[in-house]
């Protein structure tokens, strides 16, 4: 969650890894993967970023492969600001696919269209206040306290196109695309007011004395706001291979991102900066593949509006993904 204006619960988060947004496959890896050296056999060799696949693919044969992965991404996000308490940290589980297609027309770049989709339930608690009140009238006294909780649950949607291209006789790769996220925050304000009214009371017999008379009152409050944030980034990814039969792969990416963020009601403003991961990626068959990566960006805003008080964001978290081959 990023608070643009003072008061504001605009929420920014990171451009997701492709594969899972933000970050690509590894070349030569997913399923599409170089075969494997053995007994007899060469070892492939290490230039080869996106290696021919094992077998022939089923859709569209002659023209393109296709690879499927399901992903989970569990994100955490964290902020630096001007104002103390301006931003809470937050968690979010978000889950969804990444589509890698390879043309034969294009043998060296793969392209990857990934969309992720969570909230940060349960809402996290991002505002508490106690107020407690006397007030007196006609000889009554009032005693009351008012409970107020602020929470904020936000349903997220990351869209991002990334481009891949191996660079001949190395391990490396580009990366360039662009990315979409959209929040929509909906803020609850509920507040519990508890106290008693005292009263004076003359008896028949002449005495006198005083009663209490209960009360509790509960209401709540809500809005609704979003936040888009589109940007391009660009940069270069890496993979090696960690066994002799080339199942076990290390890779890692690393990007620039820029762009612009909109909230609503609008107020727009910039955000740049680097955007990394690391990972491994198993290959369980010709066919499918596990990988586990590691991802981490920082946003860095400018151009904000007056009062702005969060300055950077940082998102990072684990994710999980299977790569199955069509």
């Amino acid at each position: 969650m990023i608070v643009i204006a003072s008061g504001a619960l605009g929420q920014v988060t990171a451009p997701s890894p492709a594969g899972g947004p933000g970050m690509a496959p590894p070349p030569g890896a997913g399923a599409i993967a170089p075969p494997s050296g053995g007994p007899g056999m060469a070892a492939p060799s290490a230039t080869a970023a996106v290696a021919p696949p094992a077998t022939s693919p089923v859709l569209l044969p002659g023209i393109a492969e296709f690879v499927l992965s399901p992903r989970a991404w569990y994100l955490f996000e964290s902020f630096g600001s001007s104002k103390t308490n301006a931003a809470p940290s937050d968690e979010y589980l978000l889950g969804g696919a990444a589509a890698t297609a390879l043309f034969t027309s294009l043998p060296q770049t793969r392209f990857v269209l990934t969309a992720l989709y969570g909230t940060n339930s349960p809402s996290p608690k991002v505002g508490e206040s106690f107020l407690f009140q006397t007030a007196s009238f006609d000889g009554d006294t009032a005693f009351s306290n008012t409970s107020t909780t602020t929470t904020a649950h936000t349903r997220r949607l990351d869209l991002e196109l990334l481009g891949v291209t191996e660079i001949p006789n190395s391990n490396w790769s580009w990366i360039a695309g662009a990315r979409f996220e959209h929040h929509l925050d909906t803020v609850t304000n509920g507040s519990t007011v508890t106290g008693a009214v005292i009263s004076p009371v003359l008896l028949p017999n002449g005495t006198a004395t005083t009663i209490s008379t209960p009360f509790f009152n509960s209401f709540s409050t809500r809005s609704v706001g979003y936040t888009s944030i589109y940007t391009g980034k660009g940069g270069l990814a890496y993979s090696m291979p960690l066994t002799a039969d080339n199942n076990l792969y290390l890779f890692g990416n690393a990007m620039a991102l820029l762009g612009i963020g909109n909230n609503g009601p609008p107020v727009d403003y910039g955000v740049v900066g680097p955007d990394v991961s690391v990972g491994f990626l198993y290959k369980l068959s010709d066919q499918t593949s596990f990988d586990f990566r590691y991802r981490a960006m920082v946003y860095f805003l400018f151009a904000t509006p007056p009062g702005t008080s969060v300055k950077y964001a940082i998102y990072q978290g684990p994710m999980v993904g299977i790569n199955i081959k069509f």
